[in-house]
């Protein structure tokens, strides 16, 4: 929907939380677009789990506050169970990495042992 989209952050933009709220409504669209769409894939990946983590959850935390905080729990309504479902999500990738598995993992192994 972002990607194809018309751009409605400029309705939004009061509402989003300091620094974002003085980011003009057109980057913070192409930030939001783009990291919606790189950012899963790096997680699946496992390249940059930590960093896309914590740029997911600086997402979800302002799409939290500035769409679904005032529409209630519920999917239905629009409400912030979802984003909530996101943050616990993104919480530990974010302190304990991808694991084994992943790029970054690998990348891990191959630099320590040239070091």
């Amino acid at each position: 929907m972002k990607f194809n989209g018309t751009n409605w952050f400029s309705e939004i933009q009061s509402d989003f939380p300091f620094p974002f709220s003085i980011i003009p409504p057109e980057i913070s669209w192409q930030i939001a677009t783009w990291f919606e769409l790189i950012g899963p894939v790096a997680l699946i990946l496992g390249l940059g789990t930590r960093f896309f983590s914590a740029s997911l959850i600086i997402l979800t935390i302002v799409a939290w506050v500035a769409v679904h905080a005032g529409n209630g729990y519920n999917f239905s309504n629009n409400g912030y169970k979802l984003a909530l479902i996101y943050l616990i999500m993104f919480t530990p990738l974010l302190f304990k990495g991808a694991g084994k598995l992943s790029i970054d993992h690998l990348l891990s192994k191959r630099f320590a042992s040239n070091a």
